[in-house]
């Protein structure tokens, strides 16, 4: 009797222990049921969802397994010793910061590393979902995943001074690589006059690697870059706050402030109240042909000038000279200021005083400086 009730016991602890382990495991089944409900549920918030993928998306590149979300495309570049889409955007994701932003259209997010494009997702709504009977979301997934990388992660766009060498991972770029050449815009009239600094534009594609990129001088010098947008530029451009720090880079003691002094007075028929209004006067620092020529040609000789107010000119006074830029030994540039102070004659009498503040462009030809351009600064 004693070993069928120890038999029956056993039983008992053996249907006990199975019961237990079904209950476990419905409960570690319901957990990771419910768990995965909420999950999907948190993702049926379409931000939640772009956030969740691009953290996933930014792990894997990572982990060199960028191809799990999308095709990678076959580019090589001469100026890499082994060109990798892979690991290009393993560095890409770990150096970068990884952000995404919605687009004009519905579902659709361009993702970013740092402020480069690099991806553009595509999303589909799958519809309504019931779960738990209690909550409903939208289910999400991806429908497309667009990359750029047709011309690999990274373009050299670079503008450098056609006296210097662009150099990309220490390998030097033929200048006949260069898409075009370009000239200072405000000295395109007088270039077949004058030897002028021109820069070659060059745009390398095909670079799976943050490139090095380096320009240099004849002398083998390291020349500063500098960026505007998505373009860097190579110039070397000697800049100097005064004149006197200018120093020779200004040939014959030149001020720029007689020049504008002069333009002044002329616009206001002071500088000569005769006909050609001192015209004849400023014509030796113009060059004729040139559209500042014309203007102040254009000015002297119609009829508008002789609508001056009457007035007298009482001082011109606050000259300056500032922000200079040497280009070469036969250009330069610089910020000039001169007030000039009248008294109208009206009713009533009033004082004036007229600004001149402009950046003016001179160019050294037949033996004087001659202005070719100017561009007004408003405050």
């Amino acid at each position: 009797m004693g070993k069928s009730r120890n038999k029956k016991l056993s039983n008992y602890k053996k249907a006990l222990i199975i019961f237990t382990l079904i209950l476990l495991i419905i409960a570690v089944y319901t957990l990771i049921y419910v768990s995965s409900v909420l999950k999907n549920y948190e993702k049926g918030d379409v931000s939640s969802f772009m956030a969740s993928l691009v953290d996933e998306i930014t792990e894997d590149a990572k982990d060199g397994d960028i191809s799990k979300h999308v095709k990678l495309n076959k580019v090589s570049s001469e100026y890499e010793k082994k060109s990798n889409l892979k690991e290009g955007y393993k560095s890409l994701f770990t150096d970068s910061k990884i952000t995404y932003k919605k687009t004009e259209d519905k579902l659709v997010y361009d993702i970013f590393a740092d402020d480069k494009k690099i991806m553009t997702v595509t999303l589909k709504d799958l519809g309504e979902k019931h779960a738990l009977g209690l909550l409903v979301y939208n289910e999400y997934k991806v429908d497309d995943i667009k990359t750029y990388d047709e011309d690999g992660l990274y373009t050299v766009n670079i503008e450098v001074a056609d006296n210097y060498d662009l150099y990309i991972n220490d390998i030097k770029v033929d200048k006949k690589e260069a898409k075009e050449t370009s000239e200072i815009p405000e000295y395109q009239e007088v270039y077949d006059l004058v030897d002028l600094p021109k820069f070659n534009h060059y745009e390398v594609k095909g670079l799976t690697y943050e490139p090095k990129i380096e320009v240099k001088d004849k002398d083998g010098n390291k020349v500063e870059l500098t960026k505007n947008g998505d373009k860097l530029y190579a110039a070397n451009f000697k800049k100097f706050d005064t004149l006197e720090k200018a120093g020779n880079n200004i040939k014959d003691n030149y001020d720029p402030i007689d020049f504008a002094t002069k333009w002044s007075k002329f616009l206001t028929m002071d500088l000569v109240d005769e006909y050609p209004y001192g015209f004849d006067i400023l014509s030796r620092n113009l060059i004729e042909g040139t559209d500042l020529y014309q203007k102040g040609y254009n000015w002297a000789t119609q009829v508008d000038i002789t609508f001056t107010s009457i007035h007298s000119l009482n001082s011109m006074t606050n000259q300056k000279v500032s922000n200079i830029t040497i280009y070469n030994e036969n250009a330069f540039s610089a910020e000039v200021e001169v007030d000039k102070n009248m008294t109208i004659q009206g009713s009533p009498v009033f004082d004036k005083t007229d600004k001149f503040h402009e950046l003016m462009y001179f160019v050294y030809y037949d033996g004087a400086y001659r202005v070719v351009n100017m561009t007004t600064i408003t405050e």
